[in-house]
């Protein structure tokens, strides 16, 4: 889990950079935040929830939300929404 300070400033600027090797699950939780997610070609998720201001994806950035394996409750609607 990536946990942001609710007390930080809004547009703080958090960037997650894959490469081939990167293996990400579980949540991200960056309320005041301005996120960028950008994956590598072999990079792999299984369980990602996103809660952050906003998100970009650049490159061949992916997201699955299969949590049926983790110890974690699924929130929200069953597909991925984008909501202002």
């Amino acid at each position: 889990m990536l946990f942001g300070d609710r007390n930080m400033p809004e547009g703080t600027t958090f960037k997650l950079t894959g490469g081939g090797t990167q293996t990400f699950g579980g949540a991200i939780y960056l309320p005041k935040a301005a996120l960028t997610y950008s994956g590598g070609s072999g990079g792999s998720t299984s369980c990602t929830q996103i809660i952050a201001d906003t998100v970009t994806f650049t490159g061949n950035s992916g997201m699955a939300i299969n949590c049926s394996g983790y110890a974690t409750q699924a929130f929200g609607w069953s597909t991925a929404q984008l909501v202002e």
